[in-house]
């Protein structure tokens, strides 16, 4: 089917025409209302007579009286049983033509405009929606496609609006934690209940970490948080996220994490967006690394078909939410670790844990991600707190040492 939006089909599309200039009598192809119908129930488009351009008539003139008129820059035409195509790329017009071997330009001079089917006298057809589109006079917000079991990285980057977190670089603060359990003879102790190698589904605790020696993050200090967990369908309404975004260091967004299709844990972002769709001050949106567009929730029923478990970006000390029991204090390289385990009097072994402080730059390989502080962070209106610790916070005095035991899941 030639199609006045593709320089490179070459199919032919016949139609039965009811106008004068047709061949009376039967034809090949399809009818006009065959068409017609396919065009509105299959794409929602429908195809609209424009004007019939005369065989003696300047072609050039004529395509770029139509193209004005009707705000488009492609056209499907017709003369006789034989349809063809003409579009506009750049500042020349082209021949889309089945008959021709290759698509062919049209200029001002006259032997030009006599090739193909515009030898002759015929219809100019334009493709229009069934309905009036929606036209956002703003850009349509920051979207990521996914890839591998990156979603809460997408969800992420999707709730700030850039693209700030990068999955193999977590991927190798995660590597760098488990080849540090090694050195410290820890081989029975795994973080592989806090990711899947090589394709991510990363838990929030181990982003949260990862989020923690994030140069950038040193002046905001940015984790996340459940806020509201397992929430059924109707129990997620504006009046609800937006409260919870008050109270969060980054009020924009939130992340929402439910199942998929697939039946897969998958996140989400919601985001509030300014000035996107007409005649209102901001719209939340939910943004899909698993969907091409975003769905702007509009009405209460858009909204009540969301569920799951929502997370908010707050600020704040990382290590004051992890317990000290766990995997990670004796995996990360920047906490101290006693070269001598001690045994305690039930015979089980427990690790001398320093609480020296810890430096908040990150040591990952920054070949991967160059940029050490992601261009545009500042305008993500993200809220620095104050007064707050980047180091594991102990109730003990700093130089004594504490007792920690392996204890699995306790964060």
């Amino acid at each position: 089917m030639a199609t006045a939006s593709d320089p490179d089909t070459r199919e032919r599309w016949r139609w039965s025409a009811h106008s004068e200039m047709a061949i009376q009598g039967p034809l090949s192809g399809f009818g006009d209302d065959l068409v017609q119908a396919w065009l509105e129930e299959t794409q929602g488009l429908t195809l609209t007579l424009t004007g019939v351009v005369p065989e003696t008539l300047d072609k050039i003139h004529a395509l770029h009286a139509e193209s004005e008129k009707h705000s488009t820059n492609s056209f499907i035409c017709r003369n006789n049983n034989h349809a063809f195509a003409i579009k506009k790329i750049d500042s020349s017009w082209y021949l889309l033509e089945s008959e021709l071997a290759s698509p062919y330009t049209i200029t001002e001079e006259h032997a030009a405009q006599t090739r193909g089917g515009m030898s002759r006298t015929f219809e100019l057809f334009v493709l229009k929606h069934k309905t009036p589109q929606i036209c956002y006079p703003c850009p349509q917000p920051y979207m990521e496609v996914q890839d591998k079991a990156f979603c809460l990285l997408h969800a992420f980057n999707m709730a700030l609006g850039m693209h700030i977190l990068f999955g193999a670089s977590v991927l190798s603060h995660i590597r760098q934690l488990e080849h540090t359990l090694l050195l410290r003879n820890l081989p029975h102790i795994s973080l592989r209940h806090l990711y899947t190698p090589s394709i991510g589904r990363f838990n929030i605790t181990i982003l949260n970490h990862y989020l923690h020696y994030l140069s950038w993050n040193a002046n905001y200090i940015c984790y996340l948080h459940y806020s509201r967990t397992d929430l059924q369908q109707g129990q997620i309404n504006r009046h609800l996220v937006e409260n919870l975004t008050n109270a969060a260091a980054y009020k924009s967004a939130v992340l929402l994490i439910s199942k998929n299709q697939s039946g897969q844990l998958h996140a989400k972002a919601l985001r509030n967006i300014e000035n996107v769709l007409p005649h209102t001050q901001n719209t939340w949106c939910l943004l899909d690394s698993e969907n091409s567009h975003p769905i702007y929730l509009t009405t209460e029923e858009n909204w009540h078909q969301l569920c799951g478990s929502i997370l908010t970006i707050q600020s704040g000390s990382f290590w004051d939410h992890l317990a000290a029991t766990s995997d990670l204090h004796l995996a990360d390289p920047h906490i101290p670790l006693s070269p001598e385990p001690n045994i305690n009097q039930n015979g089980s072994t427990v690790h001398m844990i320093d609480t020296a402080p810890l430096p908040q730059q990150h040591t990952r390989d920054e070949q991967i991600n160059p940029a050490t502080i992601p261009q545009g962070i500042e305008h993500a209106h993200l809220h620095a707190p104050a007064g707050i610790s980047t180091r594991p916070h102990h109730t003990w005095h700093e130089h004594l040492k504490i007792i920690t035991m392996n204890v699995r899941g306790l964060f």
